[in-house]
């Protein structure tokens, strides 16, 4: 026969099993969805599996550190779209957001939904109004 337990003691393990249950739901469902919203680890993971030891040069101002941390090639950054034209050495591999750049040369391989997961706001997390906040990066590949 288990003891009896104290108010207190059942509401301590009754906050215990709540934090775990909460932490099982983040950790298994919730939080991988958010990461394919990371546009910047989206697009390293594709630039590693199809683009292997190819360059990918990024904007400051849009600078992913999701993209420095997970990718396996060399990360350039430049400040402004019109430096490209002086970097060495294509092919590369471009990120910007959608509509940032275009050029004869260039060839878009991959989009990647983006949003600052960091900053998760109610329009984002309701579904309904998800697409409204939601940006766009791509990868371009300069030949």
């Amino acid at each position: 026969k288990f003891p009896s337990l104290s108010n207190v003691q059942l509401i301590l393990w009754r906050t215990v099993l709540s934090a775990a249950i909460l932490n099982f739901y983040l950790n298994l469902n919730f939080y991988p969805d958010l990461l394919q919203y990371q546009s910047g680890s989206q697009a390293a993971i594709y630039a590693n599996k199809h683009f292997r030891d190819v360059p990918v040069v990024q904007l400051r101002k849009e600078y992913s550190y999701a993209l420095e941390f997970y990718l396996h090639a060399p990360l350039i950054t430049v400040d402004s779209v019109a430096e490209i034209n002086v970097l060495p050495d294509a092919p590369f591999l471009l990120y910007v957001p959608t509509k940032t750049f275009s050029d004869s040369t260039a060839t878009t391989v991959q989009r990647f939904e983006h949003f600052p997961v960091s900053r998760l706001d109610g329009k984002f997390i309701n579904f309904k109004t998800r697409r409204n906040v939601i940006g766009t990066f791509q990868l371009d590949l300069i030949k």
